[in-house]
């Protein structure tokens, strides 16, 4: 999945303010964690 489903399936309008919000939990950005091989 790219970072514009998953922040749609976990309920997030917009992709940017997902991606906002896991840094500001995780510490990192999300697409870092996307495996190539999926």
């Amino acid at each position: 999945m790219d970072i514009s489903e998953v922040s749609d399936v976990v309920g997030y309008k917009n992709p940017r303010h997902f991606s906002t919000a896991f840094k500001k939990k995780f510490g990192i950005v999300p697409s870092p964690l996307k495996s190539s091989d999926q």
